[in-house]
């Protein structure tokens, strides 16, 4: 669906384009800003789309949090602390950008395929698609295995 409220991403299917990641961006700092990380510190969030725009955006959250009196009304601590708690899905078939959220998270915050592609049409060719961009990732043998399933198993306390 086109993020609610936005008409704009009515032409060029820019909802599916852009839309999701920036709506995805926008609650996920909303949750951030509104204190939810802080009140729960033990709660754990999987971000789609590898988090939309915020590995990309990270310093800008965190230089307008110091800037702007209203960011600091829920929590007083850096966002990008309670950013780097969350974990991202390391969907993408564009390598810069899996090295850009690697670089803001680290292999220990990125998954696999936990917003796995809903699309039968596009599904097993995206699956494939991030399977080879992971593989091409300029990390070691084991932060891969932890993108592939450790994390996963870890964090759904699965069994190994």
């Amino acid at each position: 669906m086109t993020p609610a409220g936005n008409e704009a991403m009515n032409d060029y299917r820019l909802a599916p384009m852009i839309g999701f990641e920036m709506e995805l961006c926008l609650a996920t700092v909303r949750i951030v800003m509104g204190g939810i990380l802080k009140d729960c510190p033990n709660l754990k969030f999987i971000i789609g789309h590898m988090g939309g725009a915020i590995p990309y955006l990270v310093e800008r959250i965190e230089n307008c949090f110091r800037a702007y009196p209203e960011c600091k009304v829920n929590i007083q601590g850096s966002p990008k602390n309670y950013l780097k708690k969350i974990y991202l899905d390391a969907v993408s078939f564009h390598l810069p950008a899996l090295m850009c959220a690697y670089a803001f998270c680290g292999a220990d915050h990125m998954l696999f395929a936990s917003d796995m592609p809903y699309d039968s049409e596009f599904g097993e060719r995206y699956t494939r698609q991030t399977i080879h961009s992971i593989e091409q990732m300029n990390i070691s043998d084991s932060e891969k295995k932890k993108i592939f399933e450790d994390n996963a198993r870890e964090l759904l306390r699965l069994p190994i």
